[in-house]
């Protein structure tokens, strides 16, 4: 399955959990993305306020922002997607990122 092809997936994945207010994209950043951690790499979920210039961005697989760092809208998608995404810390490849897709249509979340 291709990278266009896993963001689609998880894009409806999400889809329904998202106000409104909110825009939701899929990427994929490459190594020396972060300045924390230029390794990292992998997919990242954005969600932007439609509302004002906010944006937030945590990558699948990454452990769960407080609720203090993250506003409700993007609070409320992260907690339905905690179970899943736990299953698969770190930033997920190719393989893995079909497995968790997989797991989210076999529960009936896609």
């Amino acid at each position: 399955m291709t990278k266009e092809e896993n963001c689609k997936r998880v894009r409806r994945l999400v889809s329904n959990q998202v106000s409104d207010d909110f825009n939701l994209d899929i990427g994929y950043v490459m190594p020396g993305w972060s300045d924390i951690d230029p390794e990292m790499h992998g997919y990242k979920l954005y969600i932007y306020s439609k509302n004002g210039p906010y944006a937030d961005g945590m990558m699948l697989g990454d452990p769960i922002p407080s609720n203090e760092d993250i506003i409700k809208g993007v609070d409320v998608i992260m907690a339905n997607l905690r179970k899943a995404m736990m299953e698969y810390q770190g930033a997920l490849t190719a393989v893995s990122m079909n497995k968790f897709l997989e797991e989210a249509e076999r529960r009936g979340d896609i």
